[in-house]
């Protein structure tokens, strides 16, 4: 009795097709990367929510496209997307703010004092500024955001705006 399957048999090429295409289906659907780190943005964003003074700081990340809300926020690339919410507070995405306001929310997130920002915009006072904020805030947080390019880097600035701290971020 012969066990041997003849190499020349058409089924045996099958078989070897189909595994091959197997195979090769799941070596394509792996991504090419790993999903960036939402969770560690947030914290990044809370280190600087919780400090005392005006802080700052930045976060290198890995992601092609970003989605900041007041409470979340949303990171994707090839690997796949990932969400996270902050525990402190909430947060100001600069890039959904509009006109002079978000020439004054990119300048505080850049590093210029508040009263030099107040003096140079069109905002009377640091309240006014504030309020504007909690305003833009509002409206992001029930119109919700978009997703839009990546840079490679998260910047958070908590700022003292008259008596309260505002939490600005921009990608």
């Amino acid at each position: 009795m012969e066990l041997e399957t003849p190499a020349d048999a058409w089924y045996v090429w099958v078989g070897v097709a189909i595994v091959s295409v197997g195979v090769a289906g799941v070596a394509l659907g792996v991504p090419s990367q790993p999903p960036p780190d939402a969770t560690e943005a947030a914290n990044a964003i809370d280190r600087v929510a919780v400090s005392q003074y005006g802080a700052s700081a930045s976060f290198d990340h890995d992601a092609d496209a970003v989605r900041i809300g007041p409470k979340q926020i949303a990171l994707r690339n090839d690997g796949d997307t990932t969400h996270a919410s902050i525990a402190v507070g909430s947060m100001t995405p600069v890039f959904e703010t509009k006109g002079g306001l978000h020439r004054a929310a990119t300048a505080l997130v850049d590093g210029e004092p508040a009263p030099r920002v107040v003096a140079e915009s069109s905002f009377d006072s640091e309240r006014a500024l504030r309020e504007a904020l909690e305003d833009a805030r509002l409206r992001i947080d029930r119109e919700g955001t978009n997703w839009r390019a990546a840079e490679g880097k998260l910047r958070v600035r908590a700022v003292r705006l008259g008596d309260e701290t505002v939490v600005l971020v921009d990608a």
